[in-house]
C-alpha cells in the first residue's frame, strides 16, 4: 500500500513538473520597458496673449496634438509631442497700433515624464517637465501688417492622470502650461504663456 502511494506521488510529481516544462505555467508580467504613441483633443487657454500691448485678454481655442515617448522603467519616460493650436479672434488695442487678430500657433516641445501607480497597475498619476519651441502666426495682428508670424523657446510643465485600459491600451486627461515666450522682430511684442487641457488615447508597445 506505502508502495502504491508513492508511486502514484511520484507520477503526479513528474506529471505536474511535465505539464510547467510544456507551457502551462502562468505567464510573467509584462515589462514597462517599452514605447508608446498618443494622440491628444482638447481646448487651449491663452491669457495676456500680447504682453508689450497691455491688454487684459483671454480667450479659449481648440488644440490636437500627438505625443511619441519611450519608457524606460515604471516610473520615468523621455518624450517628444506637439500641438495644432487655434485660438479664438482676440480684440486688441487699436490705438497702439493693434487690431483685431486671429492666432493659430504650433507647440514642439521635449519633456522626462514621471509617473507612479495608483490602484495597482489600473492608473498612473504623472507630471511632465521640459522645453518647447513655438511657431507663433497671427492675421492682422499690427497696423498694415497682414500676417506675423515669429518662433520662441517656453518652458513646458504637465500633469495628469493616465487610466490602464489593458496592457497596451490607455486613456489620459492632462493639463499643460506653456510659458511665456516669443520676441517679435517688430515692436519687439512677446506672447504670455498658455494652458491646454486634453484627453488622450495612447497605446503601449510593451517589451
Amino acid at each position: 500500500m506505502n508502495k502504491t502511494i508513492i508511486a502514484v506521488a511520484i507520477a503526479s510529481a513528474a506529471l505536474a513538473t511535465s505539464a510547467f516544462a510544456g507551457g502551462y505555467a502562468a505567464a510573467p508580467a509584462k515589462s514597462a520597458t517599452g514605447a508608446y504613441v498618443e494622440a491628444n483633443v482638447g481646448m487651449s487657454y491663452h491669457k495676456d496673449t500680447l504682453l508689450s500691448a497691455g491688454d487684459k485678454d483671454t480667450k479659449w481655442g481648440w488644440a490636437l496634438g500627438l505625443d511619441l515617448g519611450y519608457q524606460f522603467n515604471q516610473y520615468m519616460s523621455a518624450e517628444l509631442g506637439g500641438f495644432y493650436l487655434k485660438g479664438a479672434t482676440t480684440d486688441a488695442n487699436a490705438s497702439k497700433g493693434i487690431l483685431k487678430s486671429s492666432v493659430s500657433s504650433w507647440l514642439g516641445y521635449v519633456a522626462a515624464k514621471l509617473q507612479a501607480p495608483l490602484m495597482g497597475d489600473k492608473a498612473d498619476v504623472f507630471m511632465k517637465a521640459g522645453l518647447g519651441l513655438n511657431h507663433f502666426r497671427a492675421k492682422n495682428i499690427f497696423a498694415g501688417a497682414e500676417t506675423q508670424s515669429f518662433n520662441g523657446f517656453a518652458p513646458v510643465f504637465a500633469v495628469g492622470l493616465q487610466y490602464n485600459i489593458n496592457d497596451n491600451m490607455y486613456v489620459t486627461g492632462q493639463y499643460m502650461h506653456v510659458g511665456n515666450s516669443f520676441n517679435s522682430p517688430v515692436n519687439n511684442i512677446r506672447m504670455a504663456g498658455y494652458d491646454l487641457f486634453t484627453l488622450g488615447l495612447g497605446y503601449k508597445f510593451q517589451m
